[in-house]
C-alpha cells in the first residue's frame, strides 16, 4: 500500500471522526431500520389478504409520506439548532429551542391531520385508482392521517436525542412498539376470538395504536428532564422570533420532503396506468427502497448533527471531515446492500407476496433493474446532509426539486412511453446518478461553510427572562 494511499484512507476514516460519528450513528440507524420495520411489518401481513390488499396500502403510502414530509422539515430545523447550540455550549437555549418546537409540531401536525382527511378521498380518486381497491386505500390513509400527531411528536423525541447523542431511549420505545405492532397487526387484520378481523384497514389501527404508545412516552421523558433535555411546563409559551426562525428553517425543509413524496405519488399515477399488478409490485419494490433509504438518512442526520456542533464552535475543518467520511460509508454500505438484493431479488419478493405470480414476476424485475445503483442514494443523501446542518436548507431543497421535477419525474414520464414498464423502472437510477453529480457540484462550492444560525452572546441575553434555566450539563460527543 502506497504512502498517498494511505494517506487518502486517513483523510475519509479519521479514528477521531468515525468514533463519534458511528456513536450517533449506529443507534440512529438501528432506530430507522426499525422504524421501516413498520411497513415491512404491514406488508408481511397484508400480503397474506394478496395482491389487491398490497396494491390497496401501496397506493396510499404516497399521501401518508406527502403530509408527515410536511411537518418533517420542522423537526429537521430544531435539530440543526439544537446541534449548533450545543457546539456552543449553551443548554438554556437547548431547551428553549425544544419548547419551541413542541408548540410548532403539535400546533402543525393538527391542522395536517384535519386538511389530511378531508382530501384524501379527492388525492384517491386524482390518482385513478382501480375501484375495487379504492375504498380499502381510503380506509388505510385516513387511519394513518389520524396518527400523524403522534408521529410528529416522536419524530422531535428523536431529533432532539440525535442533537444530544442520546439515542437509547428512542431506541427501547422502538423496539417495543415495533414488536408490539407486529403482534397486534395479524390480531385486527385477521382477527382472532372476540376480536374482529379489520382486513387492511386494521393493519393501520395497529399502527395507530403503538404510534400513540411512542408519543406519550417521548413527552413523559421531555417533561422529566432527565436526558440532556427539559421541557418546563411553565414555559410553553409561544416565542414568535425562534418560531419564525424555526418555519425559516424548516419550511424548505418540508418541501424538500414533501416534494419527494409528492413525486411518489405522481409517478405512482404512472404505475397505475400499467394495472394493479405492477402497482403492487412498485410498492414491494418501494418497501425494499426505502429499507436502503430509511438507514442512509439515519447516517445522513447523525452526520448533520456533528457538523452542526462543529459549525456551532467554528470548526469547519472538522465538518467537512465529518461529511467526506459519511459520504464514502453511505455509498459503499448502500451498495453491498443493493447487490444482496439483486441476488435474492425473489426471496425477498416472496416474503411479502403468495401465490400471486404476475405481480412477482414485475416486482422482482423492478429490484434487479435498480438495486446495484443504491450507492448513489446514500452518497447524496450525506452531501445534502452538510447543507442541512449549516441551516442552507433552501439549497437542499432546490437540489431536491431539481432532482424529483427536473430530471425523475420527466425521465419516468418519457421513458415509460417509450419503452414500457422497464423504461419506468430505469429511469430512477438514471436520476439518481445526474441528481449525485448535481449535489457534488454544490457541495465542492462550499458555500455552506459560512452559515452559522444561533445568537450571539448580546442576544441570547435578551431572550425572554421568563425562560427558566436548568442546571443539566451539555452532552459531549
Amino acid at each position: 500500500m502506497t504512502q498517498k494511499l494511505k494517506n487518502n484512507i486517513n483523510k475519509f476514516f479519521n479514528k477521531d471522526i468515525l468514533q463519534p460519528l458511528m456513536k450517533i450513528a449506529l443507534p440512529m440507524i438501528f432506530v430507522s431500520l426499525l422504524q421501516s420495520a413498520y411497513q415491512l411489518v404491514d406488508a408481511f401481513w397484508v400480503g397474506r389478504l394478496g395482491g389487491d390488499a398490497v396494491a390497496a396500502v401501496s397506493v396510499s403510502f404516497p399521501i401518508n409520506f406527502l403530509l408527515a414530509s410536511l411537518g418533517m422539515g420542522l423537526t429537521i430545523a430544531s435539530s440543526t439548532l439544537i446541534s449548533q447550540y450545543i457546539g456552543a455550549k449553551n443548554q438554556k437555549m437547548v431547551n428553549h429551542v425544544a419548547t419551541q418546537s413542541l408548540i410548532v409540531i403539535v400546533s402543525v401536525s393538527l391542522i395536517l391531520t384535519f386538511i389530511g382527511y378531508i382530501v384524501s378521498p379527492f388525492l384517491l380518486q386524482a390518482m385513478n385508482i382501480e375501484q375495487h381497491i379504492y375504498t380499502d386505500a381510503l380506509t388505510f390513509v385516513r387511519y394513518s392521517i389520524l396518527g400523524i400527531v403522534f408521529t410528529f411528536i416522536f419524530a422531535l423525541f428523536q431529533s432532539i436525542s440525535r442533537s444530544t447523542g442520546e439515542m437509547r431511549k428512542s431506541s427501547y420505545i422502538i423496539i417495543t412498539t415495533v414488536a408490539l405492532n407486529f403482534i397486534l397487526d395479524p390480531l385486527f387484520i385477521f382477527g382472532y376470538g372476540p376480536i374482529a378481523g379489520h382486513g387492511v384497514a386494521g393493519a393501520a389501527l395497529a399502527t395507530l395504536f403503538t404510534q400513540g404508545l411512542s408519543a406519550l412516552a417521548s413527552l413523559y421523558i421531555l417533561f422529566g428532564g432527565k436526558y440532556h433535555i427539559h421541557i418546563i411546563k411553565k414555559n410553553i409559551k409561544a416565542d414568535y422570533e425562534l418560531i419564525k426562525k424555526i418555519f425559516k428553517i424548516g419550511i424548505p425543509s418540508s418541501i424538500e420532503q414533501s416534494s419527494r413524496s409528492a413525486t411518489m405519488m405522481l409517478t405512482t399515477f404512472i404505475v397505475a396506468g400499467f394495472g394493479t399488478a405492477v402497482t403492487a409490485s412498485y410498492g414491494v419494490g418501494s418497501n425494499v427502497l426505502m429499507f436502503v433509504i430509511i438507514p442512509m438518512v439515519g447516517l445522513s442526520i447523525s452526520s448533520s448533527v456533528l457538523v452542526g456542533q462543529n459549525i456551532g464552535s467554528k470548526n469547519i475543518d472538522r465538518a467537512v471531515s465529518t461529511i467526506n467520511t459519511t459520504s464514502i460509508i453511505s455509498f459503499i454500505s448502500s451498495t453491498l446492500f443493493g447487490v444482496v438484493a439483486f441476488i435474492f431479488a425473489p426471496q425477498i419478493v416472496g416474503i411479502f407476496l403468495h401465490n400471486d405470480p404476475e405481480t412477482t414476476y414485475f416486482a422482482v424485475q423492478y429490484i434487479k433493474l435498480i438495486s446495484l445503483f443504491f450507492g448513489f442514494i446514500g452518497i447524496q443523501m450525506s452531501l445534502l446532509g452538510a447543507f442541512r446542518a449549516s441551516g442552507d436548507t433552501r439549497l437542499a431543497m432546490n437540489l431536491t426539486l431539481i432532482s424529483q421535477w427536473i430530471i425523475q419525474l420527466p425521465l419516468s414520464f418519457i421513458l415509460s412511453k417509450i419503452y414500457g414498464i422497464e423504461g419506468l423502472w430505469f429511469s430512477f437510477p438514471i436520476s439518481w446518478i445526474l441528481s449525485y453529480i448535481l449535489t457534488l457540484y454544490y457541495y465542492r462550492k462550499g458555500n455552506w461553510k459560512n452559515k452559522n444560525l444561533i445568537h450571539s452572546q448580546d442576544q441570547e441575553e435578551n431572550i425572554k427572562a421568563t425562560i427558566d434555566d436548568t442546571k443539566l450539563e451539555s452532552p459531549a460527543i
